[in-house]
């Protein structure tokens, strides 16, 4: 196929196709083919660019560089920031607040802008495109929905296309909707939530989407002798304010590239600056001091660092004036993966990082896990019990990085499960049940696995997440996460397999994978998995109770799923370790 007689389709939007089926294609990646669609887009003649990503080592040296790329951006908008706001704050600060975003949005600038080059390299003769208003996020909530969607992606591809002179022609125009958080109901539940909160403001030590269970959070507090309060990470801050994008503001951002990548996502960047940091800052800063303590010795939350602008707020003018920070962990992976630009972004910003047990910096502290506390109790008394897959899945356009399958490499994903649901004895396979990801991002999952034969092995039930578990003789998750770590803390069967390619561990967690892998526990191909599992299937129980397993999985727990010792004395021990470190200068 001849470049210059094609036309470039950067998503899955069908405004953005040739209206001929003469045209041929270039698909920028896979993420513009909507399986259930393939009707439509097999009319067209059409190839498909390789995903420059599937180079892991590229990957991971990408990474590394967008880490110095982002380091030099935070310091630079900082000082902007405060230009523009008339503040003199550091850049921690602006860290605790912009850092999710702006490493997120560096990391998907980053992706996007190798697949125009690439394209451009490929040769095209011109791409239809919408004139997407709205474009802006208003806060990271808001991205979070913006950079999952087709509409939002295909705005900055073609940011990107117009600075190289692409050929492009406007086909039409679409606004987008922001998605916000704004409960300003009058519920019994909401003024009840208001009060319990106020009390917040005669404690010093302040708890927020803690991820720990109410009694053992109550039980935390009275140690510390404070007032029980409402530790759920909701935003008491009405958000819906007015200011409009500020066209002037934004332009008068001085950002100096270093390089011709930087220049055009600087170029980019001033305009998706999301306006909670920009426009509406400081009436939103204004009115989460108002709302939250105005006194904090600590503040310790398990997940409102990242979409909770109006928390972050807060928490960065409480860290100005010398409260600690910490946040503690609220899933799997952390640990374990080669690289991950969240925990990454964690470690940089608090005075401590409370694990579920390792420890491979000096930022880190091992703490009893408390969301793992919540024991799934396996029906023993089901003779039948199903096998339970559990799959993970990312979105199709690739957002923040983490040693785990990225955008196209999601089909290798699902083919190594359909693989190994073709390997396995007929016996076996009519026991297994597939509980699919709530959130499909349009891979289309559930249409692939029924064409591929196993409608019958999905998971229709209707059963939340534990009572599917609760119902299952084994389970096998696909995926290096939370779920093995609820599973093995949890005393249930467990089997463990995905790609070791896409889920790379780095090198002080890797003996602990290799002793699962050794036991049996943990399988890199579905020959190995089958082979497992047709020995097993019969009593698995027997099997994990082995002395192999028990020993293998019991090592790990105790670096990455640390249950031992009690959760309350493990927290006020670290509390009060991290406040006595250093006197902070508490805001009166």
């Amino acid at each position: 196929m001849s470049g210059k007689d094609r036309v470039l389709v950067t998503t899955a939007l069908k405004e953005t196709f040739p209206k001929s089926t003469s045209e041929k294609i270039l698909f920028l990646g896979e993420w513009c083919k909507i399986y259930r669609e393939r009707d439509f887009y097999n009319r067209f003649d059409h190839e498909v660019l390789p995903y420059h990503w599937d180079d892991r080592k590229k990957l991971y040296q990408d990474f590394q560089n967008i880490d110095k790329i982002y380091e030099r951006v935070l310091a630079t908008l900082a000082a902007e920031l405060n230009r523009i706001h008339n503040e003199s704050y550091s850049v921690r600060y602006w860290r605790i607040i912009i850092g999710p975003w702006l490493r997120y949005f560096i990391e998907i600038f980053y992706d996007r802008y190798l697949s125009v080059k690439q394209a451009l390299d490929a040769g095209f003769c011109k791409t239809y495109s919408l004139e997407i208003e709205n474009s802006t996020p208003f806060d990271m909530r808001d991205f979070t929905f913006k950079f999952c969607s087709d509409e939002w992606n295909h705005h900055i591809y073609n940011e990107i296309l117009s600075y190289f002179g692409a050929p492009i022609e406007i086909v039409g125009a679409l606004e987008l909707k922001n998605e916000t958080y704004n409960d300003s109901s009058k519920s019994l539940k909401r003024m009840i939530a208001d009060k319990l909160f106020f009390v917040n403001k005669f404690n010093t030590v302040h708890f927020f989407s803690s991820y720990l269970r109410r009694i053992e959070l109550n039980s935390i507090q009275l140690k510390l002798k404070q007032i029980p309060t409402l530790g759920v990470g909701l935003q008491y801050v009405n958000t819906e304010f007015k200011q409009a994008y500020n066209k002037d503001m934004r332009k008068s951002l001085k950002l100096k590239a270093e390089t011709e990548l930087e220049k055009i996502l600087f170029s980019v960047l001033c305009k998706q600056v999301p306006i909670v940091y920009m426009e509406e800052y400081k009436l939103i800063r204004k009115s989460a001091l108002q709302a939250y303590p105005s006194r904090s010795k600590l503040i310790l939350t398990a997940n409102s660092y990242g979409s909770d602008d109006v928390f972050k707020i807060w928490a960065a003018e409480m860290v100005e004036n010398g409260s600690k920070y910490v946040i503690s962990q609220h899933g799997g992976h952390y640990g374990t993966g080669l690289f991950a630009s969240h925990e990454d972004h964690q470690l940089k910003s608090t005075d401590k990082f409370f694990s579920w047990g390792w420890k491979w910096d000096d930022r880190v502290l091992p703490t009893t896990a408390g969301k793992l506390q919540n024991k799934i109790n396996q029906d023993k008394n089901k003779e039948n019990g199903h096998i339970l897959l559990i799959l993970s899945i990312s979105p199709r356009f690739s957002y923040h990085l983490m040693s785990r399958n990225i955008a196209k490499q999601e089909l290798d994903y699902i083919g190594m499960q359909i693989d190994f649901l073709k390997a396995l004895p007929f016996e076996i396979r009519e026991k297994v049940k597939i509980r699919l990801h709530p959130t499909d991002f349009g891979w289309c999952f559930r249409e692939r696995i029924e064409d591929a034969g196993f409608w019958e092995n999905i998971d229709l039930s209707g059963d939340s997440y534990g009572e599917a578990i609760s119902k299952s003789k084994l389970v096998i998750v696909a995926c290096n996460s939370t779920t093995h770590l609820e599973t093995f803390t949890s005393d249930i069967p467990t089997l463990l397999y995905w790609d070791p390619n896409h889920w790379e561990l780095r090198k002080e967690a890797y003996p602990y994978y290799k002793s699962l892998q050794q036991s049996g526990v943990l399988h890199y191909d579905h020959k190995s998995l089958c082979s497992e599992l047709s020995e097993i299937y019969h009593s698995p129980e027997k099997w994990w109770s082995s002395d192999d397993v028990k020993v293998a999985v019991s090592k790990f727990c105790k670096v990455f799923a640390n249950k031992e010792g009690d959760v309350v004395e493990s927290y006020c021990e670290n509390i009060k370790k991290v406040i006595n470190e250093g006197t902070p200068n508490v805001k009166k």
